[in-house]
């Protein structure tokens, strides 16, 4: 007779009680397990189902039991292409699937949302937010004053850094103009000299690299007349009444006294030496008595 054990039976003391009682022998024992008994109450199952369902409206629930949305033209053109890379051996048959499978949640979504666009529209339930819409934020406004901070303090390191950049770049770039002219001078003054003693050893006959330097001069001035030349019309007005009427004279100290003004319109003193225009105190004094 094969002894029924369950599976917790596996301790030694209940194998030495079964081995005492003469249930247990000595030999090959094999556990025997009860075989399974299945239940099917429905009655039971729709009770329980009933213990918690909720009678609530639908807007409170939101639950939706949608069927797959009609396979797009595109959707299907693709499944038959990967069909034929099947067939091909280009894949294999688990990626096909998996395409099938993201398929189908993509038109079961599809069909659902459809679906739950005109429930939420019959039961009055606005699906998009109002342009005036005003929702708390998750974070302080002290916090986003902060952030806020941070942000602008990140900015002007950045800006002071590119300004530091650009003058560096601006005086490396100055030095190597400095650089280069003082080169083009030396060179310049280098080529006279060798010019020079050229001409003295009887090298060279002409002079005219004496004229190079006063070249450039007059053709910077020549440049100058050009530019004056370049003016326009209101310009050129108003040079030629600036040459006819001046710019107003001078307004400063015109009334003062002058000496033309002093003796007479003249122009010229009687009187000579250094104090001849005033008597002395003593003769005036001597007068008065």
């Amino acid at each position: 007779m094969p002894i029924v054990m369950s599976s917790d039976v596996d301790s030694e003391e209940e194998l030495l009680e079964l081995y005492a009682s003469g249930k247990l022998k000595p030999g090959l024992n094999i556990p025997v397990e009860e075989d399974k008994v299945f239940i099917n109450n429905v009655n039971g199952m729709k009770e329980a189902i009933a213990s918690f369902q909720s009678s609530l409206p639908w807007s409170e629930r939101l639950d939706i039991v949608a069927e797959a949305a009609p396979m797009a033209p595109e959707l299907s053109m693709e499944i038959t292409e990967q069909q034929q890379f099947l067939k091909a051996g280009k894949i294999d048959e688990v990626a096909l699937n998996d395409f099938k499978r993201e398929t189908m949640f993509h038109r079961q979504a599809q069909s659902a949302v459809m679906r739950g666009i005109e429930l939420l529209r019959k039961h009055n339930i606005a699906t998009h937010r109002p342009e005036d819409y005003f929702a708390e934020m998750f974070k302080s406004d002290e916090h986003m004053q902060k952030v806020r901070h941070a942000l602008l303090q990140r900015k002007t390191a950045l800006e002071q850094t590119e300004k530091v950049r650009r003058i560096r770049q601006e005086k490396k770039l100055a030095k190597e103009k400095q650089v280069a002219a003082i080169q083009e001078k030396h060179k310049q003054k280098r080529e006279l000299n060798e010019n020079i003693k050229k001409f003295r050893k009887g090298l060279r006959n002409d002079l005219d690299f004496l004229e190079t330097d006063s070249g450039k001069k007059n053709k910077k001035k020549d440049d100058g007349g050009e530019k004056k030349k370049n003016l326009s019309r209101s310009q050129h007005k108003r040079k030629g009444k600036d040459t006819k009427y001046g710019f107003g004279g001078k307004k400063r100290g015109m009334k003062g006294n002058t000496t033309e003004s002093t003796f007479g319109g003249s122009g010229k003193s009687n009187l000579k030496g250094k104090n001849k225009g005033r008597i002395a105190k003593k003769k005036r004094m001597s007068s008065k008595k």
